[in-house]
């Protein structure tokens, strides 16, 4: 059950996107088909977003050949050539984007939805309920915490610099991913049908019931 929210993609801040070398070819979502990409998991949140991009713009997505990468390691993979394309996110996505062989080709936008929650923070359903006071709590911190990372970018630059060791003059001019402060079913369910489209889950269900209560 998700017990608070991670990370959210929002049409004016979105959350991953497509990179490639800058003399590639690869500009829409035809010109992925038969290319090998690099992904941080076959099923992770970027090669599904990847094949989506691909589908709903009538591209076979299953000419894709994924290759799976640390996404920590996905720029130097793109850029040496090893893979011809990838996809992250932030701030991994601006780390690799500072390589100058390297550019933004699409944050697919359109693949998901508008609006949805792309992270999380998850426990058992069991584990949750018996320990109610605890997860009340840490699903206070965390939406206290989003709310002023969301308004005081500066103040979290030595934190993501140390935790992803990125550049901080690196992590102060980068986008920044949108902390989620609540949990709605209605940003949690475009994932969830993503995910049953690609035969991931068996089929859909209402993302109601993954919120913990």
């Amino acid at each position: 059950v998700i017990l608070a929210g991670g990370g959210v993609a929002t049409p004016t801040n979105p959350l991953a996107g497509l990179i490639a070398r800058v003399d590639s070819p690869i500009k829409t979502p035809t010109d992925l088909a038969g290319k090998t990409v690099g992904v941080g998991s076959l099923t992770d949140m970027f090669s599904l977003t990847m094949r989506a991009w691909m589908d709903r713009h009538g591209v076979d997505y299953t000419t894709l050949k994924m290759v799976e990468i640390p996404i920590s390691a996905l720029g130097e993979a793109i850029a040496s050539g090893r893979v011809e394309a990838g996809a992250a996110n932030e701030p991994i996505l601006s780390g690799a984007l500072a390589n100058p062989k390297l550019h933004l080709v699409s944050h697919m936008e359109d693949a998901i939805a508008p609006t949805f929650l792309s992270t999380a923070w998850c426990a058992m359903r069991p584990w949750a309920d018996a320990n109610r006071s605890v997860c009340e709590r840490f699903a206070k911190v965390v939406r206290e915490t989003s709310a002023f990372a969301n308004t005081h970018s500066s103040a979290t630059v030595d934190t993501i610099a140390t935790f992803t060791r990125i550049d901080p003059a690196i992590v102060r001019r980068m986008k920044r991913t949108t902390a989620a402060t609540s949990v709605d079913a209605a940003t949690i369910q475009p994932v969830v049908d993503l995910i049953a489209h690609f035969k991931e889950i068996p089929t859909a269900f209402p993302a109601k019931e993954l919120i913990w209560s």
